[in-house]
């Protein structure tokens, strides 16, 4: 009989976790292989601040994470590394960029990039999270 036991850390159980579905997945579908990628971005001091990371497969896409630090947000470079990782993610292929945001966070900057949401859940406490999705490259 199996023992089960609850983990809490993000460190080898997990890692083997989404290993084991990696596994499944890729014999299940083939086409499912992720091509990752992303852009950072640095100020003056060498520090960063900011980034995007993006899980490219089967002629889509997914922006994993967009953050920008505190202090530099409203100065566009967000847009900028939207648009830098939506251009990387035609070459590679997509023709669907796909992505979830909390209502707290940035729905309303990814609407006016032209995504529309296609799905939403509404948490007990509130909290809003939408699943949004834009069509690029040649269809």
């Amino acid at each position: 009989m199996a023992e089960i036991f609850e983990f809490s850390d993000r460190g080898e159980l997990l890692s083997q976790i989404e290993d084991g579905l990696r596994q499944f997945n890729a014999r299940a579908n083939p086409d499912i292989a992720t091509d990752d990628f992303g852009f950072a971005a640095k100020n003056a001091q060498d520090e960063l601040i900011g980034g995007v990371w993006v899980r490219a497969r089967m002629g889509a896409a997914e922006i994993d994470t967009l953050w920008v630090a505190d202090g530099n947000k409203d100065k566009g470079l967000g847009s900028k590394l939207l648009r830098k990782a939506e251009a990387e993610a035609i070459v590679r292929g997509a023709s669907l960029i796909h992505l979830n945001t909390f209502d707290f966070q940035a729905p309303r900057f990814y609407q006016k990039h032209g995504y529309e949401i296609f799905g939403e859940i509404c948490f007990p406490n509130g909290t809003t999270k939408f699943w949004m999705k834009k069509q690029v490259g040649i269809i």
